[in-house]
């Protein structure tokens, strides 16, 4: 069985949010399980089994017996035994002051000397100011008449009289296309097929204010499709009979896949 293009863009897209969502729970259960290994680890009890080895030594003291004679009694007299030789002298207690052999120093002098500089006298500074006169032609005199210059370029783009729906983006600029795609839902009240939306927009004024060709527009649509649905949560996916998917806003959703009866294709 063959398929159309607008149903292969949306497997592809489909295959790759399914791959994305994989990883993402990938990476959860890896974190899980990296925390449940280190509490596993804190709360491991410690072994209480007998060691191997040697038994532990007792800690009764035993006193052996030495052999052979008795140690001899210490004697509790002290005996000061003498120096040979001569006596030491006895330390006199006046203390004398060597004189420093050369000249005596020279007495400090308390008067403060001032020495002369050498050559010119420093300039006296003048009180007066000179404005130092510029050389060239004297600058002009700023106009007071403000000038508009005119920009270069293309005419910016007259602003669409499309009413937009706003939604919360999540801090994402949305552009012309996200917004046709929300509005559009929004004012038909029920959910839309990927090819609906196309051909919406190939009828819309959005179309003629871009100057976008048909193919182009088709290709903007399902990029805006895929992103509004797989990265921003702005609306949702709604298993329809057979392949593809049905698409609606947010509020609309009954669960997974699924969405209220009143805004059932």
């Amino acid at each position: 069985m063959k398929l159309s293009y607008e149903d292969l863009v949306a497997l592809i897209g489909e295959y790759q949010s399914e791959i994305k969502q994989l990883k993402y729970k990938t990476d959860l259960k890896k974190a899980a399980l990296k925390e449940l290994k280190q509490e596993a680890k804190e709360k491991k009890p410690k072994a209480t089994g007998k060691k191997r080895g040697r038994p532990a030594k007792s800690t009764t003291t035993t006193t052996k017996k030495r052999r052979g004679r008795p140690p001899k009694a210490k004697s509790t007299t002290t005996t000061t035994k003498k120096r040979r030789g001569r006596p030491p002298k006895a330390k006199s207690t006046t203390t004398t002051t060597k004189k420093r052999r050369g000249r005596p120093p020279k007495a400090k002098s308390t008067t403060t000397t001032t020495k002369k500089r050498r050559g010119r006298p420093p300039k006296a500074k003048s009180t007066t100011t000179t404005t130092k006169k510029r050389r060239g032609r004297p600058p002009k005199a700023k106009s007071t008449t403000t000038t508009t210059k005119k920009r270069r370029g293309r005419p910016p783009k007259a602003k669409s009289t499309t009413t937009t729906t706003k939604k919360d983006s999540g801090g994402y600029r949305l552009n012309p296309w996200d917004e046709f795609i929300l509005n559009t839902l929004a004012s038909k009240g029920k959910v839309m097929s990927n090819t609906e939306i196309v051909k919406a927009a190939q009828e819309s004024d959005l179309k003629k204010e871009e100057k976008e060709t048909k193919k182009s527009v088709e290709g903007k649509i399902v990029r805006s499709i895929h992103k509004l649905a797989n990265r921003r949560g702005l609306i949702i996916k709604v298993k329809k009979e057979g392949r593809g998917y049905n698409y609606g806003l947010p509020e609309w959703s009954a669960g997974k896949m699924k969405v209220k009866p009143e805004f059932q294709a």
